[in-house]
């Protein structure tokens, strides 16, 4: 069974969930200054609370979930593990892809990432935080059309 190295996803992955983490912060703020309109110290205490675990997310949390966050691409199928808190590890096998899709999102590509998702008969996997040339290494080891 040839594997190549377990790979990680990008660096930038970081500075992506740091970016989703603190769009958190808008809802979370507006919240907070109603409730503090409303009810005075709890308002203020609910306040600190939701600014303290968004911190929390986007300098602690963050940096784990790219840690914890890892693929290894096999001859005949490509493996994914992630999860901080709860681990998720997701064997692919090769023809059970039904196709593959390249995306991102204008954050993704300001970064210089993409999201290549597997399609199978059991659902939908992602591999989020890899650079665009990595996603067209593994669709051209995964692409149907490409004989094994």
């Amino acid at each position: 069974m040839a594997v190549s190295a377990v790979n990680k996803c990008s660096e930038k992955l970081v500075a992506l969930y740091r970016i989703y983490f603190s769009l958190l912060f808008i809802p979370a703020v507006i919240f907070g200054v109603i409730l503090l309109l409303l009810f005075r110290i709890a308002g203020l205490i609910l306040l600190v609370i939701g600014i303290s675990a968004i911190v929390l997310l986007i300098y602690l949390y963050a940096p784990a979930l790219f840690e914890s966050t890892s693929y290894a691409r096999y001859k005949g199928w490509m493996r994914i593990e992630r999860g901080v808190l709860f681990k998720c590890s997701t064997v692919i096998p090769r023809r059970q892809i039904q196709y593959l899709l390249l995306s991102a999102n204008p954050f993704e590509r300001k970064l210089g990432l993409c999201t290549l998702t597997f399609c199978t008969p059991g659902g939908r996997v992602r591999l989020s935080g890899i650079t665009p040339e990595e996603a067209n290494s593994i669709r051209k080891v995964f692409d149907r059309r490409v004989a094994i």
